[in-house]
């Protein structure tokens, strides 16, 4: 056996178990703000397809150039476009037209959007004045209210999670937290990210739970503070103008898309490090993401059921050591693998035990050579 090191099997039993459950499929939206289009990833193999097309250029008034997607619980996909006549539009999964979704709001249009914990849409808005963050019905897309601290303006990043949502504002990198479910909403500023933060779109809260800038102005994406909001530094140095980041904590990685001659969207670790790129020339100028996860019950897509599970003990592992396989063996290698795909090494099943030692925190699956599916998740914890 080889003598690469893998951290998150330390002290853990693997035990061959059969009719586990089958994994959920996990899909990466990537907006084409030049092509006009929105491409779908599968995270597991890296095949793309594009699922919603529309007219590409360069001009809002003749063009549709895509800024923000969303996806509703019936896996709608619902794109926000860039110009003052634009505004939401809504496709099936299977990307058909079903037309717009709200009213146009003016100045730039709509930037990034989201959906809050009561199933409504949140909308950033680049607009200067009392509308700049919008809530429409998440089912009739009727316009609730509109909100905003004064000073944040031309909003295009935002960030939604449960009752709550960060907004930046593009021209001077004030991000403010909103509180949805307080009546009326309640907001305050968080960072104060100044020059150095400025032109940035997307945001998300880290690892660690700090706020993460996708700054154009500074081709980085900047740390802060999430108590006082000071600024912790530039996690991750880039060639181009960032334009979202998205951090999926169930996957421990980040998702970037940078430049206006973008094809893709770049998967970063934990610790700042690249580790997969997703690529298709179909988008030009790569925007916004979404990362959806689709259940394998779900009619949609199936997804084939495993072959060879493994049953994984003790998950979530914090310890280092060495760890053994017990039970019915398999004949061939368990692939050790990250959750985008890239092979981190191989277990010889025969060896009595295994020495393990450090890797990044995250998540990361393991399958018997040759099966289909993600395999079993591990967790590693710090």
């Amino acid at each position: 056996m080889s003598s690469w090191l893998i951290p998150f099997f330390a002290g853990i039993v693997l035990v061959m178990a059969a009719g586990q459950p089958a994994a959920a499929q996990r899909f990466l939206l990537v907006t084409g703000f030049e092509s006009g289009n929105v491409v779908r990833f599968d995270l597991r193999t890296g095949s793309s397809d594009v699922v919603v097309s529309m007219t590409p250029g360069v001009d809002p008034n003749t063009a549709d150039l895509p800024r923000g997607v969303a996806i509703d619980d019936d896996r709608n996909i619902y794109v926000a476009l860039r110009g003052t006549t634009q505004n939401i539009r809504r496709f099936s999964w299977d990307g058909q037209d079903l037309g717009s979704f709200t009213q146009s709001i003016g100045g730039y249009g709509p930037g990034q959007i989201g959906f809050d914990a009561a199933g409504d849409l949140i909308v950033a808005g680049d607009v200067s004045g009392d509308d700049s963050i919008y809530r429409y019905d998440g089912g009739t897309g009727e316009l609730i209210d509109t909100f905003r601290i004064a000073g944040c303006d031309n909003n295009v990043g935002l960030l939604v999670s449960g009752d709550s949502a960060f907004a930046v504002s593009y021209f001077t990198g004030l991000v403010a937290k909103y509180e949805l479910s307080a009546a009326p909403v309640t907001g305050e500023i968080v960072v104060d990210g100044g020059e150095i933060a400025s032109r940035s779109v997307g945001l998300a809260t880290g690892h660690n739970g700090n706020l993460f800038l996708a700054a154009g102005g500074a081709s980085a994406i900047l740390e802060f503070d999430s108590t006082d909001g000071h600024f912790v530094g530039r996690f991750i140095e880039l060639d181009e103008a960032p334009r979202d980041v998205v951090y999926e904590p169930e996957l421990g990685f980040y998702f970037v898309t940078t430049g206006s001659n973008s094809t893709s969207a770049v998967v970063f670790d934990q610790a700042g490090s690249m580790v997969r790129e997703f690529t298709d020339p179909s988008i030009v100028g790569a925007y916004s993401i979404a990362l959806v996860e689709i259940p394998p019950s779900s009619s949609l897509e199936p997804w084939p059921p495993e072959e060879a599970a493994l049953e994984v003990a003790p998950n979530p592992i914090s310890t280092v050591g060495r760890f053994q396989i017990r039970g019915a063996l398999p004949s061939t290698d368990i692939v050790l693998f990250d959750c985008s795909g890239r092979e981190v090494g191989r277990i010889d099943p025969a060896a009595a035990s295994h020495w393990v030692a450090t890797l990044a925190p995250g998540i990361y699956f393991a399958r018997q050579t040759g099966a289909t599916g993600y395999g079993t998740r591990l967790s590693i914890v710090r």
